[in-house]
């Protein structure tokens, strides 16, 4: 029998293929193998059709073997070519050609296995496995712990959730040959699985980044390395995975790391992401520390950038806004809600922390603040220019704080304005230490209080 064995540290450095595997390509048949321990591939790569930026391996048999230990794969890639077929494997590509309840640890082992900068330019950035049946081959890997891949954080680790985070999606990856065959090469995703997709505890990573020019809406998007291009995209995504059981996230991130002029309509009720929790912030957010604020551009839309209802919850930090288009009647951050359910939004540090929100025609009824905080329908903090008006008929009904200041609102200026117009306030409430049944307001400094009607 045939066998290949590399080991003590053998290094491939810049090789390339115009086929397949860029450093080795090798095809397995009854009892040969393939061994490698302690390799290093550096900046390998191959181009479309080929597959394999550093391995490309046939395993023809269940005789043959192939076994790969602490070995390193680095800015290994699979390189965009006419075809725009192919490209599978930006580290590895393996073709398995026997039934897959046959792999085990006695023919196929991918242990202690570290990628830094892999990427594949058709699908499996690390490793891209063509068999019978892919979610049979991602169920006999774990089964049987077949790959295992260090945390390039803390090298002396394993990724602990590399079976079961949708953050690895598109690095492990599979292609049915069923599929394959009617699909010659295709780089659709879509038609790709995670080789571990039956294991996932969620099917939206958490944190989602955003990158409004690069990313691209995919069913997994939002790691770093496969960004998601709206929002808007990234929240409409149901996060239950194929076991049925509700991921344990109570809560979700949206990052943003480039501006966008692509988001309108954006909703946020309580089925949102499971819970309705959502917090939307620039990439690098610091309360203290300097950062770019990311920039929403909404001028060519007139429909609302957002609308919360239902029980939904938002959180906006760091972020800047443009208005909607001129000829809108459209707030651009819609709240509603017909019955007892509170919607929430919380704005912080937005436009340069001068921004201005107006409320006008609302109602606030029977909404009670409990546990600490104060202000049961608002809660506002306003610094420098920004400004808060509630105007036109608004009524706060039956508003009450269990334990803080405002029963209705709580507003602590620090130069900013609060401006309450034609504004009616009936049965509310605080209860001690707290001051202010309706309205209780701390002015610092410059801060101005309108009150009129």
């Amino acid at each position: 029998a045939s066998k290949l064995t590399i080991k003590e540290g053998c290094s491939f450095s810049s090789c390339s293929s115009s086929v397949n595997g860029g450093a080795i390509y090798a095809e397995l048949n009854f009892n040969a193998a393939l061994s490698i321990d302690n390799g290093i591939f550096n900046d390998c790569n191959c181009t479309q059709p080929g597959n394999g930026g550093a391995l490309c391996i046939l395993q023809q048999t269940d005789s043959s073997k192939i076994f790969i230990t602490d070995t390193s794969f680095i800015n290994c890639l699979t390189l965009p070519g006419t075809s725009n077929q192919y490209g599978w494997g930006g580290a590895i590509y393996i073709n398995i050609s026997y039934n897959p309840p046959s792999l085990t640890a006695t023919n196929f082992q991918l242990t202690d296995l570290s990628f830094t900068n892999c990427k594949a330019s058709g699908a499996g950035n690390n490793l891209h496995i063509l068999s019978d049946n892919t979610t049979a081959v991602g169920n006999q890997i774990k089964t049987g712990y077949l790959l295992t891949v260090k945390d390039l954080s803390n090298p002396s680790n394993l990724i602990s959730d590399l079976y079961t985070s949708p953050s690895y999606s598109y690095d492990y990856m599979g292609i049915n040959k069923s599929i394959e065959l009617v699909n010659l090469g295709t780089i659709n995703l879509d038609l790709h699985e995670p080789l571990f997709e039956q294991f996932f505890i969620s099917n939206v990573p958490n944190p989602s980044y955003i990158d409004g020019n690069n990313g691209k809406d995919i069913k997994f998007c939002g790691v770093q390395s496969s960004k998601c291009q709206t929002i808007k995209y990234s929240t409409e995504r149901n996060s239950t995975p194929l076991s049925g059981n509700p991921p344990s996230d109570s809560s979700y991130s949206i990052i943003l790391t480039s501006y966008t002029a692509l988001e309108t309509n954006i909703q946020i009720m309580s089925t949102t992401l499971l819970n309705g929790l959502i917090m939307i912030q620039s990439d690098g957010y610091d309360s203290v520390e300097n950062y770019t604020k990311q920039s929403i551009q909404t001028s060519s839309f007139s429909r609302s950038l957002l609308s919360i209802s239902e029980t939904g919850h938002l959180q906006l930090l760091g972020l800047h806004f443009d208005s909607l288009n001129p000829s809108s009647n459209n707030p651009l951050i819609s709240i509603q809600s017909d019955d007892n359910q509170n919607p929430e939004v919380i704005i912080k540090d937005l436009n340069n922390g001068a921004g201005e929100v107006n409320i006008s025609g609302s109602t606030f009824n029977s909404i009670t603040q409990t546990g600490t905080g104060n202000g049961a329908a608002i809660n506002a903090e306003l610094s420098g220019a920004s400004k808060l008006t509630i105007k036109e008929g608004c009524q706060f009904i039956s508003c009450s704080s269990a334990t803080g200041s405002g029963g209705a609102i709580f507003a602590q200026l620090t130069d900013g304005t609060i401006d309450i117009d034609d504004v009616t306030f009936s049965t509310c409430n605080c209860t001690q230490p707290g001051n202010g049944g309706a309205i209780a307001i701390v002015q610092e400094d410059d801060g101005k209080i309108i009150i009129n009607n």
